[in-house]
Protein backbone atom coordinates (compact mmCIF):
# COMPACT_ATOMS: atom_id res chain seq x y z
CA UNK A 1 0.00 0.00 0.00
CA UNK A 2 3.20 2.74 0.87
CA UNK A 3 5.01 1.91 -2.33
CA UNK A 4 1.53 2.33 -4.00
CA UNK A 5 0.85 5.68 -2.93
CA UNK A 6 4.79 6.69 -3.10
CA UNK A 7 4.63 5.82 -6.99
CA UNK A 8 1.37 7.67 -6.87
CA UNK A 9 2.65 11.01 -5.40
CA UNK A 10 5.73 10.99 -7.36
CA UNK A 11 3.23 10.93 -10.62
CA UNK A 12 1.37 13.47 -9.28
CA UNK A 13 4.82 15.89 -8.14
CA UNK A 14 6.38 15.20 -11.98
CA UNK A 15 2.90 16.21 -13.41
CA UNK A 16 3.08 19.64 -11.43
CA UNK A 17 6.64 20.08 -11.85
CA UNK A 18 6.29 19.97 -15.58
CA UNK A 19 3.18 21.93 -15.71
CA UNK A 20 4.72 24.43 -14.82
CA UNK A 21 7.29 24.48 -18.01
CA UNK A 22 10.95 23.93 -16.06
CA UNK A 23 14.34 24.49 -17.57
CA UNK A 24 16.92 22.37 -18.12
CA UNK A 25 18.87 23.35 -15.02
CA UNK A 26 15.57 23.10 -13.17
CA UNK A 27 15.36 19.54 -14.09
CA UNK A 28 18.65 18.23 -13.40
CA UNK A 29 18.69 19.83 -10.16
CA UNK A 30 15.80 18.14 -8.90
CA UNK A 31 17.23 14.90 -10.63
CA UNK A 32 20.56 15.19 -8.38
CA UNK A 33 18.85 15.99 -5.47
CA UNK A 34 16.24 13.13 -5.89
CA UNK A 35 18.23 10.45 -5.13
CA UNK A 36 19.68 11.82 -1.38
CA UNK A 37 15.92 12.45 -0.55
CA UNK A 38 14.93 8.74 -1.75
CA UNK A 39 17.62 7.03 0.52
CA UNK A 40 16.63 9.35 3.81
CA UNK A 41 12.93 8.19 2.74
CA UNK A 42 14.18 4.74 3.09
CA UNK A 43 16.01 4.93 6.17
CA UNK A 44 12.69 6.81 7.64
CA UNK A 45 10.71 3.83 5.99
CA UNK A 46 12.29 0.86 6.14
CA UNK A 47 12.30 0.21 10.15
CA UNK A 48 8.12 0.71 9.55
CA UNK A 49 7.15 -0.90 6.44
CA UNK A 50 9.85 -4.45 7.53
CA UNK A 51 8.24 -5.38 10.62
CA UNK A 52 4.77 -4.94 8.90
CA UNK A 53 5.63 -7.35 5.91
CA UNK A 54 6.95 -9.72 8.52
CA UNK A 55 3.64 -9.09 10.48
CA UNK A 56 2.10 -10.30 7.15
CA UNK A 57 3.86 -13.04 6.51
CA UNK A 58 3.46 -14.74 9.91
CA UNK A 59 -0.05 -14.46 10.12
CA UNK A 60 -0.49 -15.26 6.68
CA UNK A 61 1.08 -18.28 7.59
CA UNK A 62 -0.63 -19.17 10.72
CA UNK A 63 -3.75 -19.01 9.05
CA UNK A 64 -2.45 -21.53 6.25
CA UNK A 65 -1.75 -23.89 9.27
Amino acid sequence: YIIEYVKSLRQEAWQLLLSQEPTNDDLRYIIENVKPLRQEAKSWLYPIIVPQTLEQIMSEIKQLA
